[in-house]
């Protein structure tokens, strides 16, 4: 440490004789004293999460520093990373890499003490901005930047959730959420004789409709059979026949739309709605005319617990990606999934497929009792009751970014209340825009937002 500072008191003391251009007030700028390239090394990072108890746990992460790109303003002489890191990064022991036209020196805000830098070695705290100045190799001039590494306030990835209290609704046995025209759609058991509830979003989800008894079938209206197709809601009675409610009706009156008996409401894209009749996967386009989309694999067909999320391919706005999970009795272990692309042009558009489980698939889906899909923020997600003896209840998120291939438990970040978490009562998820919109048996509304989106 000693070799070190006499070194740079020499250094200074030889460029101070010349021209005593380290005083604060003196700044000579020239193409001969620039600082031509900063880059930084890999670095770890921890990440401190809540479980579901209530205890801390902390994860380290390794943020690699080829994906962090500085950009040199050498108008302004300010040096700043392009991309802000994530809220968690720890970065007091950044170690730099700078190619510069001349010998580099730092030192920290309301320090006095000039150390020579080492590229690629000096770890710097980077908490505060760190003044670099480049010293010419001629000895007569200089250049200072101003060297500042920003950082989320919080997390882009982080879920805040919002517990709306006035917005609480009354609500009896598992619940149903569906998004359609910009309104909410919750629809209850209510002990056999379903209910529907609903909110615009134009208030924030605050103000809502009183539950009321769905009529209009000459059955019994499946509730957690609900979809929305062209912007109408459509669901399955009792006796296996499709009825549909429309905007004016908001989900409490149906109209039967079909004659032919199915088995199942599967979902729907933008394109067709499918239903299953005990043989095969059917698609319309009108409720008039069937058209089949798979007949493999139905002893998979997911049977209970059916969630299907719909969003377009990132390659392709003309297509649809369709994804499907239930559970059926003949997966003890796994949820079933499925999936279909969906399009007008015919050498695109795809049967219904299973997606097997092999052997060495070590991430699929878990069955989990009240199971709940959805696409936020350009991936799938999926929770449910944890079959975990030590930590049952609703717990955590699994994600998938291929399209229901794999699937991963999602441990920090991007998580369920914490007030919910180790709870059984049952929930429902729908989403709207980047909103999350969570209702718990009882009545109890959640909102959900990325934390860039607050």
């Amino acid at each position: 440490m000693r070799k070190s500072i006499y070194a740079i008191i020499v250094l200074l003391f030889a460029t101070l004789t010349f021209t005593a251009c380290l005083k604060d007030n003196d700044t000579v700028s020239t193409p001969e004293c620039s600082i031509t390239s900063f880059t930084v090394g890999d670095f770890v990072s921890y990440i401190k999460v809540t479980r579901a108890d209530g205890t801390d746990t902390t994860y380290s992460r390794t943020i690699s520093g080829k994906n962090v790109y500085f950009n040199i303003d050498q108008m302004n002489n300010v040096i700043s990373n392009v991309d802000s890191l994530v809220s968690w990064a720890n970065i007091t022991r950044l170690v730099p890499t700078v190619y510069a036209d001349g010998n580099v020196v730092y030192r920290y805000a309301n320090d006095s003490i000039y150390r020579f830098l080492n590229s690629g070695k000096d770890s710097i705290d980077f908490t505060n901005p760190v003044e670099f100045t480049v010293l010419a190799y001629d000895g007569l001039n200089r250049k200072t930047y101003t060297v500042k590494v920003n950082k989320s306030s919080t997390d882009a990835d982080s879920l805040i959730w919002v517990r709306l209290n006035s917005a609480d609704i009354t609500l009896s046995g598992k619940s149903h959420s569906v998004v359609a025209n910009n309104n909410l759609y919750v629809f209850a058991e209510n002990d056999g004789e379903p209910t529907v509830c609903s909110t615009s979003f134009l208030s924030e989800g605050v103000s809502w409709t009183q539950p009321v008894v769905l009529t209009g079938a000459e059955g019994t209206i499946d509730y957690a059979s609900v979809v929305v197709f062209k912007g109408e809601l459509y669901a399955i009675d009792s006796n296996g026949i499709i009825y549909r409610s429309t905007t004016e009706e908001r989900g409490q009156d149906w109209t039967k739309v079909s004659d032919q008996n199915f088995k199942q409401l599967l979902g729907a894209d933008s394109y067709r709605l499918y239903t299953y009749d005990g043989a095969q996967i059917l698609g319309s386009e009108d409720m008039e005319s069937w058209t089949s989309f798979g007949n493999n694999s139905m002893n998979m067909l997911p049977q209970t617990n059916i969630s299907s999320a719909c969003y377009k391919s990132k390659t392709n706005s003309g297509i649809d990606v369709v994804v499907m999970a239930g559970l059926t009795p003949e997966l003890d272990d796994c949820a079933s999934v499925w999936y279909k692309l969906s399009a007008n042009d015919s050498d695109v558009d795809q049967e219904w497929n299973y997606i097997g489980i092999s052997s060495d698939n070590k991430w699929a889906l878990p069955n989990m009792e009240g199971l709940q899909m959805f696409h936020f923020n350009d991936r799938l997600y999926a929770t449910g009751l944890s079959k975990d003896d030590t930590n049952g209840g609703y717990q955590y998120f699994y994600r998938s970014d291929d399209n229901g291939i794999t699937w991963r438990r999602v441990e920090s970040l991007f998580m369920l209340p914490v007030s919910l978490r180790g709870t059984d009562e049952p929930i429902s998820i729908s989403v709207s825009g980047g909103n999350i919109w969570l209702v718990q048996s009882g009545g109890k509304v959640w909102r959900g937002r990325l934390s860039a989106n607050m």
